[in-house]
């Protein structure tokens, strides 16, 4: 999966682009969700 692209369930599992604003949906084009907080949960080398 490339950057900035998380995998959730908004009605059905999706991946969608995130970035400082919140999770982008592409299909309606806009924003489903508002970013308040990111911690980073599995470390990458």
């Amino acid at each position: 999966m490339g950057d900035n692209r998380i995998i959730h369930a908004h009605g059905k599992v999706r991946i969608d682009r995130i970035d400082h604003v919140g999770i982008f949906n592409t299909e309606i084009r806009n924003y489903s969700h508002q970013l308040r907080m990111m911690k980073r949960i599995i470390q990458t080398n």
